[in-house]
C-alpha cells in the first residue's frame, strides 16, 4: 500500500516526534492514501513555517507492507460518528485517556470542524 506525506522537507525515514500541538488523532506521524491531500497539506505547512525557513512543499511517499497489520493495534474509523467525534475531540483538548494505537484510519478534522468541538466539550 502507498502512503503520502506532505511536509516542508523530505522525510525519508519517519520518526515519531513529541507532541508538538493537539491533533486530531494524538501525537505521531501522520500519513494518507490520498496523494492530493498530502500535496495540500505540504502547500499548507509551508505557508504556515514563514520564519526562519519555511522549505519547499514535498511530497514523501512509502510503501507499507500490508502484512503489517497483523502485527499492530489498529482503530479503525468509518466515518464521521459520535466515536470519532469524542476521540477527536480528547486529541484535541489534550484530554485523551483510552486506549492507545499504533495506527488510527480515519477523516481528520479541518480548523472549521476544530470550532465546532470545541462548542461540542
Amino acid at each position: 500500500m502507498l502512503l503520502y506525506h506532505g511536509s516542508n522537507m523530505t522525510v525519508e525515514r519517519p520518526v515519531m516526534l513529541e507532541k508538538q500541538r493537539p491533533v486530531d488523532f494524538g501525537p505521531g506521524f501522520y500519513t494518507t492514501t490520498h496523494r492530493e491531500q498530502a500535496e495540500e497539506f505540504a502547500r499548507s505547512v509551508v505557508n504556515r513555517r514563514k520564519f526562519p525557513r519555511p522549505g519547499i512543499p514535498t511530497l514523501n511517499i512509502y510503501e507499507f507492507d500490508d502484512d503489517a497489520w497483523n502485527s499492530l493495534e489498529v482503530k479503525d474509523f468509518k466515518g464521521v460518528n459520535e466515536e470519532w467525534l469524542d476521540f477527536v475531540t480528547a486529541h484535541r483538548l489534550c484530554k485523551y485517556t483510552g486506549k492507545q494505537y499504533d495506527v488510527v484510519i480515519g477523516p481528520i478534522a479541518n480548523d472549521n470542524v476544530f470550532r465546532t468541538l470545541q462548542l461540542y466539550d
